[in-house]
């Protein structure tokens, strides 16, 4: 193959460019202008927008676009007008529908969005956005011990009182969950505080912490979270990313007994309300709600965080999640992803009419973006001058260029562009036996590291081509009481039995062939500064 051709397969701009198309088609300024009655007034604010600006910042990692678009200015224009300089939280304005509200959940995705946006660029006056706001969160928070936690969904201008008629409906301010409204903070609270050494917001992320683990009462010893003790029991999204923010707090305060603890909770719902192909329910009680992509970038998320610490099995769960659900869960014509997906459908039964409904959600389309960016960043690390490739899936970085031929066949190039010492991970269901490499076209010396092949120096323009035979198998996977017939090939699902009725995912026939076209790649750009989530 030459040097510019690439093998037609996965390259994970492509649906990074199309999840663009839906972040600068969702104006958020004009979002809570659809009618007072409808979901964005509450959600279109500080959860979506700050879900927004994080993910507009990782897609422009992805494509190593530097500089803002005007639709980005225009969404952190809109987050920063939410903030009461006051208190220093993001708040829902009055409406005639809806009275004057700071939603705990909001808080959290306003953390992710402030945080990624001071990751790349260091701004002062973000700093003192993303402080202000973690200091008026310790400020409010109950501490009655060594944890602390939310006691209601919404702060009101009067404090905590469960006597605030938010939806001017009758309705009162009801309880936390303590996932939902402080679980969610956990993570970005962590990276904060591990980028910058903040104070506050190490406390605030213990004690939100602790009160989950040992005095919530919202998981079981074996790690299950099937409770009814709040309205959104159940709620994976939030019990995800809150074992996502657990371990990453145990990662940095190195304690084992958090990350054990984190694990707990991801094996359970991995083991009850997900397939292996990466859809992840969206409650842990029932299935009929489909899966929110964002269950499955938070089971991603935390993958990630394990095989980076010393659990390589996660690489391939990620992997396929990638491959398979999150990829079938956007949308080809708005690039946004769907927050109701069925197994093999991409519509889901909606509750009140029993009958197939599309879902393109708001909170779900940025963390689509999410999702793939975490991919895109651990497709090729380093460490200490060893270059990891961890993933089979087309990227260019400055040390090397990953070219993967899968799932059509098992080979991958791998061409050197700074000397180094380089692994390259095998997939769990590749036979050692049958691995070849060649180094220059000529067979090369290896050694195994782990789940890795290890190649010692090689120089600026080598390059290494693994071969192995792809696995080809069909099984048969059952998880709540749903029951398909999946066709592997590598980690990418080809087809699913049955088929969906409505709208039929994994339509993938031009996967499961030998043959691959080849193209010229596009050049990415290449950005001064990049973040590296982990």
């Amino acid at each position: 193959m030459e040097k510019t051709q690439w093998p037609a397969t996965l390259d994970l701009r492509n649906p990074v460019q199309l999840g663009l198309k839906w972040l600068k088609d969702t104006d958020t300024r004009k979002i809570t202008d659809v009618g007072e009655d409808g979901w964005w007034v509450g959600w279109g604010y500080g959860d979506v927008t700050g879900r927004m600006v994080d993910a507009f910042i990782l897609a422009r990692q992805v494509l190593g676009v530097s500089e803002p678009y005007p639709e980005e200015l225009r969404t952190r224009e809109f987050l920063i007008s939410l903030f009461d300089p006051k208190d220093g939280l993001s708040w829902r304005p009055e409406t005639s529908k809806r009275r004057r509200a700071a939603h705990m959940f909001d808080q959290s995705s306003v953390l992710f969005g402030l945080v990624t946006w001071w990751m790349e660029s260091y701004d002062k006056t973000v700093k003192k956005y993303l402080e202000r706001l973690i200091e008026g969160l310790w400020q409010i928070a109950e501490k009655p011990d060594d944890y602390c936690y939310y006691p209601l969904e919404v702060y009101t201008p009067a404090g905590w009182t469960e006597d605030y008629d938010e939806f001017r409906d009758g309705r009162k301010n009801v309880k936390a969950d303590p996932c939902h409204e402080g679980g969610r903070q956990i993570f970005p609270l962590v990276q904060y505080y591990e980028l910058t050494g903040f104070e506050t917001a190490l406390k605030l992320a213990q004690g939100l912490a602790n009160f989950v683990m040992y005095h919530a009462g919202v998981f079981e010893p074996d790690g299950s979270f099937l409770e009814r003790k709040s309205r959104v029991a159940g709620h994976v999204h939030s019990r995800l990313a809150t074992a996502a923010g657990v371990i990453k707090l145990g990662l940095v305060t190195v304690r084992d007994e958090l990350i054990q603890w984190g694990k707990k909770v991801f094996d359970w719902a991995m083991n009850n309300v997900a397939f292996s192909f990466g859809w992840v329910s969206e409650m842990a009680h029932r299935s009929n709600g489909g899966c929110e992509t964002c269950c499955i970038t938070d089971a991603i998320e935390i993958a990630l965080l394990l095989a980076r610490n010393g659990y390589p099995e996660y690489w391939d769960m990620a992997e396929r999640f990638a491959r398979n659900h999150l990829l079938e869960s956007q949308c080809q014509k708005t690039g946004g992803f769907s927050g109701h997906s069925r197994p093999n459908d991409y519509t889901w039964i909606h509750y009140a009419t029993g009958k197939p409904d599309y879902d393109v959600a708001g909170c779900c389309s940025p963390a689509g973006v999410r999702g793939l960016y975490l991919i895109w960043d651990n497709i090729v690390t380093t460490s200490n001058g060893r270059v990891d490739v961890n993933f089979a899936l087309n990227r260019t970085s400055e040390w090397v260029e990953v070219k993967s031929f899968l799932p059509h066949r098992g080979e991958i190039h791998l061409r050197v562009n700074t000397p180094c010492k380089l692994r390259y991970r095998m997939p769990d269901w590749a036979v050692q036996q049958d691995w070849m490499v060649k180094i220059n076209d000529i067979p090369g010396k290896v050694s195994l590291d782990g789940t890795y092949i290890l190649i010692n120096d090689l120089r600026e323009n080598d390059e290494v081509v693994i071969t192995y035979p792809v696995r080809k198998v069909t099984v048969q996977e059952e998880v709540m009481k749903q029951r398909f017939t999946v066709h592997w090939r590598g980690n990418t699902v080809v087809q699913i039995e049955p088929q969906g009725e409505v709208e039929p995912l994994y339509r993938r026939a031009n996967l499961d062939t030998d043959e691959v076209s080849v193209y010229e790649m596009k050049p990415g750009g290449i950005l001064a500064h990049y973040i590296h989530w982990f």
